[in-house]
């Protein structure tokens, strides 16, 4: 007796996305040796496993996800519904605004309330409490929540090399009265705390 398998197929849309390929690979596989009269017993007993502890492993991120709350004095809190819908319909969407604006602790949760996240992972490019920086102001010390940030004394500095003809951003020291400026930076969004270390003895003085 030849196996169904298409029961097997529609569950793969309710796995993982790092595992469809491989399992969508398995199961072609399985087709074709059946069509060969191969027996396919065991291979299919291992397939079946595999398939429903992905599909397992995405219903548990599904029952995990916490309410999502959004901050009513950030402008991208206030764009949340219109984000969200450009981001249902298109495959790469672009949202600009000012530093600050809640950009990278909100587009988060937009796309998890969207339904990402639970086939997928989500990438962020930025960490939430502490900040080692090298550039106070490109860091996110403009996240609402962070306090504190460690400010090394050193920038990224644009440089340009006339005899390579190529524009660099190699890290330096800066002096003081940049780190001053620049600590003014920190807590765009509420009062912070910048922490310069200076380093003595064998270690490089920072400032």
């Amino acid at each position: 007796m030849i196996p169904d398998l298409t029961p097997h197929a529609t569950l793969l849309p309710q796995t993982l996305r790092k595992d469809q390929h491989r399992l969508r690979r398995d199961l072609d596989r399985l087709r074709a040796d059946t069509k060969s009269g191969k027996d396919i017993a065991a291979a299919l007993e291992d397939l079946q496993v595999r398939i429903a502890e992905s599909v397992a492993a995405r219903q548990a991120r599904a029952s995990s996800v916490p309410v999502i709350e959004y901050p009513e004095t950030l402008p991208v809190s206030e764009r949340k519904d219109e984000i969200r819908e450009a981001l249902l319909q298109h495959q790469v969407i672009i949202v600009c605004g000012e530093t600050g604006s809640g950009k990278t602790t909100q587009l988060p949760k937009i796309y998890l309330e969207a339904g990402r996240g639970l086939a997928g992972r989500i990438g962020h490019t930025q960490p939430r409490r502490i900040v080692l920086a090298t550039n106070v102001a490109e860091t996110s010390l403009t996240v609402p929540g962070i306090r504190s940030v460690i400010d090394t004394g050193y920038a990224r500095i644009s440089r340009y090399s006339h005899r390579g003809k190529l524009q660099r951003l190699p890290i330096e020291k800066i002096p003081r009265a940049s780190a001053n400026q620049r600590s003014g930076r920190c807590g765009r969004v509420d009062p912070g705390t910048a922490i310069r270390p200076e380093f003595r003895g064998a270690e490089p003085k920072a400032f």
